[in-house]
């Protein structure tokens, strides 16, 4: 009887120490998917947001190469998208990140760039005023404000995978 109850004993702790193994290989597998799809997520959502920028600027100096309308159409279709995309990225980033306000610095350069670049250049293309046009589109404060803009999400993806990185090292 004592040898069969050890041997039961023995067997009970084995299953007992396979299951919360198990449980635990769960646990790291899940988070480790949780990141995986963060990562890739944020590099999407962050990769388009940048992007309808880049676009939102580009259509503008089409339009003023070509002066074919199409291409206001996609300054306008892109800054009326632009926000929501942001939002997207922002609440990913709230539930995931410790993020310290890049993304506020990212939405200021984006706003500041609409302010002062894109949307005076479209008043002016629309009033047909070539004097402003001519002042604006000197490519020196856009391409700046671009820069910069690209710089801020370049800064924000880097500090995301170096939070992702020691996020893993603590598993």
């Amino acid at each position: 009887f004592k040898i069969t109850s050890g041997y039961i004993i023995l067997i009970l702790c084995l299953v007992f120490s396979a299951y919360v193994l198990n449980n635990q290989i769960t646990n790291l597998q899940e988070h480790r998917n949780s990141i995986i799809k963060y990562d890739a997520s944020m590099r999407t959502i962050s990769n388009n947001l940048e992007r309808k920028i880049i676009n939102m600027e580009s259509s503008l100096h089409r339009h003023l190469i070509t002066n074919d309308e199409k291409y206001l159409d996609k300054y306008y279709e892109e800054l009326m998208t632009w926000e929501a995309t942001y939002n997207e990225l922002n609440d990913l980033v709230q539930n995931f990140s410790t993020s310290d306000g890049q993304l506020d610095t990212i939405y200021s350069s984006i706003n500041d760039w609409i302010n002062n670049t894109g949307q005076p250049l479209l008043r002016a293309i629309i009033d047909e005023n070539n004097e402003q046009v001519l002042s604006l589109f000197d490519g020196e404060l856009s391409s700046t404000a671009i820069n910069e803009l690209q710089q801020h999400f370049t800064a924000f993806r880097n500090f995301e995978t170096q939070d992702i990185q020691e996020n893993v090292s603590i598993l």
